[in-house]
Formats: C-alpha cells, sequence, structure tokens
C-alpha cells in the first residue's frame, strides 16, 4: 500500500495535467463566477491556463519573480477582471521574503536543499500575504487554492485560516524542500497531514490516473520508501485536500 503510494506520486507535475481536467468539473463552485481559484507561483501560467479552460470560476494568481509576472500581466489581459495578478508571495503573514536563485529551476522564495553549494545569494525581497487575509481582504468566496511556491507550502497551509476561511479544496506541493527547517519551518509532511486532518479535510496523493486518500502515518512511513537524497525522508508529487463536507471524489 505504501510502496504503491508513493510510486502514484512520484511525477510532481504531469499528474496534475492529467488529473485536473478530472477533478475541478466535480466542484460545482469550479463553474461559478461568484468563486475564486487562488494559484500560488503561477511561473509561465501552464496550469493556470489549464484552469481557466476548464472552469468558469475567476483566478486570483501570485508570481514573485518580476519579469513573470510582467510576461503574465501581458498574458492574461484579455481575460478582463476574471484574472486578477499579483507581485507578492503567499505565505503565513504580510512580511517580507527573501527571494533566492535557483539554479536550473527559476527562482522563489527560498532554494531546494540539495547541498550547501547550491546555495546562491539573495536577489531580494518580496512582499508576501496570507491566504485567509487576502480572501477577506478582497471578499473572495474561495473554491480551490492551488499551492507550489517552491518552499513555503508549509507556511502558506498555517495562514489558510482555515477555522474562519471557507474554502472546499487545496491542493499543495511535496518533496525535498519539507525536510529543510530554512523552508518549512518545523512543520514535515506528517505534521502537514494531521493539521489537514483536523481542520477537517481527507488529504489524497495526486496520481496520473486516480486519487490515493492517505493519513499522517503514510507521510511517516512511506517517505522511508519514497526518497532520502541525504538530508532526511520526504515524499515527493503534490496532495490535494478535500474538506469533508465537499467530498465528491
Amino acid at each position: 500500500m505504501h510502496q504503491t503510494a508513493a510510486l502514484l506520486a512520484l511525477d510532481p507535475h504531469r499528474p496534475l495535467f492529467q488529473m485536473y481536467p478530472k477533478l475541478l468539473p466535480q466542484f460545482s463552485c469550479c463553474n461559478d463566477p461568484r468563486f475564486t481559484i487562488l494559484s500560488g507561483g503561477l511561473n509561465a501560467g501552464d496550469l493556470s491556463d489549464l484552469v481557466l479552460a476548464t472552469c468558469g470560476a475567476r483566478l486570483h494568481g501570485f508570481e514573485v519573480q518580476e519579469d513573470m509576472y510582467e510576461k503574465l500581466l501581458l498574458k492574461y489581459s484579455a481575460h478582463g477582471d476574471r484574472v486578477v495578478l499579483n507581485h507578492l508571495g503567499l505565505s503565513d503573514a504580510d512580511r517580507e521574503e527573501p527571494i533566492t536563485d535557483l539554479k536550473g529551476e527559476g527562482t522563489g522564495l527560498f532554494t531546494r536543499f540539495r547541498g550547501e553549494d547550491v546555495w546562491n545569494v539573495t536577489k531580494g525581497v518580496i512582499r508576501t500575504t496570507s491566504v485567509g487575509r487576502y480572501a477577506k481582504k478582497e471578499r473572495l468566496r474561495l473554491c480551490l487554492a492551488i499551492i507550489d511556491v517552491e518552499g513555503h507550502e508549509a507556511k502558506v497551509i498555517q495562514g489558510m485560516d482555515l477555522g474562519r476561511t471557507r474554502i472546499p479544496a487545496f491542493a499543495y506541493e511535496l518533496g525535498g524542500t519539507w525536510r529543510d527547517e530554512r523552508m518549512q519551518g518545523t512543520w514535515t509532511q506528517a505534521d502537514a497531514a494531521k493539521f489537514v486532518d483536523g481542520m477537517g479535510y481527507n488529504v489524497y496523493l495526486i496520481g496520473k490516473d486516480d486519487l490515493l486518500h492517505v493519513d499522517a502515518a503514510f507521510f511517516e512511513a512511506s517517505a522511508v520508501e519514497a526518497n532520502n537524497e541525504g538530508g532526511g525522508f520526504f515524499v515527493q508529487g503534490n496532495a490535494l485536500a478535500v474538506h469533508r463536507s465537499h467530498l465528491v471524489l
């Protein structure tokens, strides 16, 4: 069971593009323009293109790279107020965070940890906000959040204010950043699963053809079988958290 689940999650990107067209329409808010889908870490916008093509909800996106942000403004200008772009990072609070350059993989709030030699100098700072504060400020009815923020996933989840922010589901990236306290803080993947479960959500690994329901024990046991690059154990892939009052899977 654990080995199968780990294999389902090994490809961190392709399952998203295969599963989202199947998953998103199962949430009625996906096609309701009164609702908003948040996407943290837009990058080139490929996943956002898929969301816009599949859903009728509005999209609010976040991108920390200034040059990419400018390109996205041009790319989505024809969508009018259906797409709102923010030159902000998502985290657990309103603050300034360092931006560092990741060799060969773009720029994020933090670099991944594969040895001290891959850490580059800070390129500057970016203002961050939390999902909870942003949704309250913009008075949004949230349908889904997609969290791919190169090392800040745990803090973004902490900043969702899930006790008061109504959100049916959110997806977040797993991977090596979860084992490094400089990126995710003290939370492990298992800690996140425990927290999310306690807030009323089921956690699923997003596979190429299906979802697999997992719990915190999976991350504690299966991480040993999935990956170990010398800095600690972790599960690679993407997870989907669905509130149990919205289960349609």
